[in-house]
């Protein structure tokens, strides 16, 4: 299939992709991988191209995708399980030993908040006692 300015002109490409194809592809192109490649690396828009490629292209490239996808998710599906396996079982040895450990961690945090204000109440008191007299002299 050849792209022309024509064909974006006839598919309502916008102005700017129209010049911009012009630019890269002065006398228009045939769609190859490295036509697509060269594309991209110059910022032109391609996925408009799924409006304008004919039944049957559309038809042959699921000929040839379908059987490797098939094949994709044949190795992928274990592979993914395995995956799952072996990071369930890693995130289990995971928080038997964090969750104990945070466990502590707050237990320390929690004592240590309580003799703060154990000893920081008392002083608030005081320093709010002292305000409030001195704001009653003042005002």
């Amino acid at each position: 299939m050849k792209i022309t300015k024509e064909l974006l002109i006839k598919n309502d490409a916008c102005r700017e992709q129209v010049d911009l194809f012009c630019s890269v592809f002065p006398n228009g192109t045939r769609v190859t991988l490295a036509t697509l490649q060269k594309a991209r690396k110059n910022n032109l828009d391609i996925f408009w191209l799924e409006k304008v490629i004919p039944d049957s292209a559309w038809a042959k490239y699921r000929e040839v995708r379908d059987p490797a996808l098939a094949k994709y998710n044949e190795v992928r599906d274990p592979a993914w399980a395995k995956y799952n396996e072996v990071r369930d079982s890693a995130l289990a040895k995971y928080n038997e030993v964090s969750d104990p450990a945070l466990a502590k961690y707050n237990e320390v945090c929690d004592s240590a908040l309580a003799k703060y204000n154990e000893v920081s109440d008392p002083a608030w008191a005081k320093y709010n006692e002292v305000r409030d007299s001195a704001l009653s002299k003042y005002n």
